[in-house]
């Protein structure tokens, strides 16, 4: 409880009543058990009794193909609802010191508190993504309802996805630590503890691993061989009263948020050079096809999005205003596109 409120159920919910009534209530005398039960499940289709199971919500897995079926979120609205939530994780880190960085405290507590800042980007990047080749799922009967039991996600709304990832996850100012937080993130020394140093990888906190997990569990998901599939198949799903999604959209649109900086001739950050090289990985894998996983559409436009990223590469010169950071990342990139095409032709 926190002035008044309570954040969690206390009493028995609109489904709970239901199961509750088909579980306990008598039928009337003019009615037999079966109808009497037929009459409280024919209530399904009523939106408070909506429910889904594990192969609905899993969100770690990129089977799940409903939205609103998500775990850790009871939002009608998760792409506002996770954006609302990142925001608080920013507020959170900028204040968080003032609360936590007392006289005697550890810094190790610092460090705890940091990472479950950045826990909140997995659950947004696993459940708002699901709105990418989304399809809302019912479980109603022939004539139970008006509506079709499968709908495909508008197109705007996976746009509104696709741009929240962007915005808070993969673009070129999505992560920003100041030096005086980054050095404040001691391990913990304590040898019976859970997070004891000899559990640790490394005892500096690794920010750039942890942005490089984040940011690549955002970009696999959207490129995984289930999403890319799902998205082709709804182009052709799409109701007269929706706007279509199309998966050249989903491609082109990736290409121009991750490699902004090749175009507009700026350098690129560390975090930004990790999520580009892993973009090229993908695209690459994509390509070059070799479980045969993707669709023949998917490879094509992976080996166009390769093409025209080499074409521009080539033509960066050692004059350019680009740092030795950002010139030697490229002009690597392009050598790994120039084998992944070399390979290719072994292939075939």
């Amino acid at each position: 409880m926190d002035g008044g409120y309570s954040y969690f159920q206390t009493k028995p919910g609109p489904y709970d009543i239901w199961a509750i009534e088909y579980a306990y209530s008598e039928a009337p005398y003019n009615l037999s058990e079966k109808e009497h039960l037929e009459i409280i499940a024919n209530k399904s289709t009523q939106r408070e009794l909506a429910y889904g199971t594990d192969e609905d919500t899993y969100g770690q897995s990129t089977r799940g193909m409903d939205p609103y079926s998500s775990s850790r979120d009871l939002s009608s609205e998760p792409i506002l609802y996770y954006t609302n939530q990142l925001k608080l994780v920013d507020k959170f880190w900028n204040t968080f010191l003032l609360r936590f960085e007392q006289n005697g405290e550890k810094y190790s507590r610092i460090r705890q508190i940091f990472s479950q800042g950045l826990w909140e980007y997995y659950g947004a990047i696993r459940n708002v993504s699901k709105f990418i080749g989304g399809i809302e799922n019912s479980r109603h009967h022939v004539g139970q309802s008006n509506h079709l039991p499968l709908i495909v996600i508008d197109g705007n709304l996976q746009r509104d996805a696709l741009e929240f990832l962007f915005n808070n996850v993969l673009s070129k100012n999505a992560f920003y630590f100041p030096p005086e937080l980054l050095n404040k993130l001691a391990p913990e020394r304590s040898p019976d503890l859970k997070g004891s140093v000899w559990r640790m990888e490394r005892l500096d906190y690794p920010i750039h691993n942890r942005i490089k997990q984040i940011q690549s569990l955002a970009l696999y998901r959207i490129f995984s061989n289930r999403i890319l599939d799902r998205v082709q198949d709804n182009e052709i799903k799409f109701t007269m009263d929706q706007n279509p999604f199309l998966l050249i959209e989903l491609f082109n649109s990736t290409m121009l948020a991750i490699w902004d900086e090749l175009y507009s001739n700026e350098n690129v950050n560390s975090f930004r050079r990790n999520i580009q090289s892993e973009h090229v990985n993908v695209l690459i894998t994509i390509m070059l096809n070799k479980n045969r996983t993707f669709s023949t559409d998917a490879t094509s436009l992976a080996r166009n999005n390769l093409n025209k990223l080499y074409e521009k590469i080539q033509k960066i010169q050692s004059s350019n205003n680009f740092d030795e950071y950002t010139y030697s990342h490229f002009k690597d990139l392009g050598n790994k596109i120039y084998s992944a095409y070399k390979a290719q032709t072994s292939i075939n």
